[in-house]
């Protein structure tokens, strides 16, 4: 399954980690980490990280089993 036929999205805007993250994360990388981190917590043996500069994205995918769908979607 690729990325766009997930039917899973979330997205973080970057101003949001600003405000939000100010006091929680010192840098992107940090935050980066602590989704890294929570794909461990929900019991993932596997996580991926794909950057795509071209879209300006950043993906993380796990095995885990944290979220169902419909929490994930409305939380988006």
């Amino acid at each position: 399954m690729t990325t766009t036929d997930s039917p899973y999205r979330m997205s973080v805007s970057f101003n949001v980690v600003t405000h939000l993250g100010l006091n929680l994360y010192s840098n992107i990388p940090a935050v980066l980490s602590e989704a890294v981190a929570n794909s461990w917590d929900a019991d993932a043996t596997e996580v991926s990280i794909t950057v795509n500069k071209n879209t300006g994205t950043v993906v993380v995918q796990d095995n885990g089993s944290g979220m169902d769908l419909v929490d994930i979607n409305k939380n988006t």
